[in-house]
């Protein structure tokens, strides 16, 4: 019955998560990516944003589309400066897209820019109070500056599947007094990220460490 209960609590925490761990999902924007990775490494920055454009799944509605997509694919490449200044071009065009101002907060916070981060997160979530990502970066944030019940906050509202991101959830979760709930999203990190050991070797060491400071606590 112990192990049923487990599992039964494993399902429900798994059950409605999303995957936010990449803004490509359709086949016409993974081939983009095989595509346009080689045109950015060369340079060719038009030529990439001309492809984007006549996408056959390209949203015609927002001008800022080609340019979103170009954002991210930096941002995926590491080129945080070049992701920031194509996003920045790409909420002038569509700033009603909180996809737009939620990745380009990532680029900033990604370069330490805290403030404009947050601002462009709130941005975001004033536009969707659901965007995922928004969530993830101002859950991000919130952990950085040790905000913890506002980490746990946004990061479970986000009901990311990614395990990285889970994996500051459950350091939260720790750090605010809630161990039953960080060793369930540490099984939920296991699930999702099985293949992730080095991954999982944190968490392993995350686990060890809160377990020995409820052992051992400080007088």
């Amino acid at each position: 019955m112990e192990d049923a209960g487990r599992e039964a609590k494993l399902f429900a925490a798994m059950n409605d998560r999303i995957d936010t761990s990449r803004e490509f999902k359709g086949p016409e924007e993974e081939s983009a990516w095989k595509h346009v990775q080689p045109l950015l490494e060369q340079g060719n920055e038009q030529q990439a944003l001309k492809y984007l454009a006549e996408l056959p799944g390209s949203d015609s509605s927002s001008r800022g589309s080609s340019h979103f997509l170009l954002g991210v694919m930096y941002f995926s490449m590491g080129r945080k400066e070049d992701a920031k200044r194509v996003l920045v071009t790409a909420e002038g065009l569509s700033p009603n897209d909180s996809r737009v101002a939620a990745y380009l907060g990532m680029a900033q916070l990604a370069s330490g820019e805290i403030d404009a981060a947050e601002q462009s997160f709130r941005s975001a979530l004033g536009l969707d109070a659901s965007d995922p990502v928004a969530l993830i970066g101002m859950g991000g944030l919130r952990h950085q500056q040790e905000r913890w019940a506002d980490a746990v906050a946004y990061l479970e509202k986000s009901r990311t599947a990614d395990p990285d991101t889970l994996f500051l959830l459950c350091d939260a979760y720790y750090r605010v007094g809630k161990p039953d709930e960080a060793m369930l999203t540490a099984e939920v990190i296991r699930a999702l990220g099985a293949d992730r050991k080095p991954l999982l070797d944190e968490v392993e060491k995350l686990v060890r460490l809160h377990q020995t400071d409820r052992a051992h606590p400080v007088p």
